[in-house]
């Protein structure tokens, strides 16, 4: 299971490696650039029984949000899934329906919002 992971890399990394500056965007950050080799070199999913990516439509950090889509997972945008209020990306973590879905995942194989 993955929460708000940028799969396909994120515009604002992506700016940040175009300005080539170690100080500006270090190598989390540069590794986080759409089509950076890092990404590239991730496994597929290829069973969404067994993989899941939660990610929320208002991460202020991720963008696109869509970038945390994993070909093949399970994917869920949980603020439309479960009908909550905007998530960040630090709160996404934290927020009891991006909890449930993780968890009835991990012991169910299906994502619900409530236990």
């Amino acid at each position: 299971a993955t929460i708000g992971s940028p799969h396909n890399g994120t515009a604002l990394a992506g700016l940040g490696a175009m300005l080539g500056n170690e100080a500006t965007c270090p190598l989390a950050c540069r590794q986080m650039a759409p089509d950076s080799d890092f990404l590239g070199a991730l496994p597929v999913a290829g069973d969404a029984s067994r993989w899941l990516s939660v990610f929320s439509s208002t991460d202020d950090v991720i963008r696109p949000a869509t970038s945390s889509e994993l070909p093949g997972a399970t994917n869920l945008e949980v603020t439309a899934a479960c009908g909550t209020g905007p998530l960040t990306h630090g709160t996404l973590v934290t927020a009891p329906a991006t909890a449930a879905l993780v968890s009835s995942f991990l012991a169910t194989g299906q994502a619900a919002c409530s236990p």
